[in-house]
């Protein structure tokens, strides 16, 4: 039978990925707060002239399997293609003349 958490439970693991150069936590897991998952992570602080100590977040658990799976690119609206404007309709401002520049 397997483990299942109660209310109070946490459960934290040194993280196997954590490098000096990204910003993973050092400990990671979940606990369980009022009948609902949550995800904890955890950074090792280590201040100068003082004992170290932990900061961390705590959140609700996400399951992947009912995580946001909609495609950003593929819901947005898509518009009508507009013809290109042809050099005879681009009429040149008043402060481009005599500029010198080819544009």
């Amino acid at each position: 039978m397997a483990y299942e958490k109660k209310n109070g439970d946490i459960s934290v693991f040194k993280n196997t990925k954590k490098t000096a150069e990204n910003n993973l936590p050092d400990y990671s897991g979940q606990a369980m707060v009022d009948d609902k998952l949550m995800n904890v992570a955890l950074w090792l602080k280590f201040p100068e002239d003082k004992p170290a100590f932990l900061t961390g977040k705590i959140e609700v658990h996400v399951p992947r399997s009912s995580a946001n799976t909609e495609d950003p690119i593929q819901d947005r609206p898509v518009y009508p293609a507009e013809e290109p404007i042809s050099d005879a309709e681009i009429i040149p401002s008043s402060s481009d003349a005599g500029n010198g520049l080819p544009f």
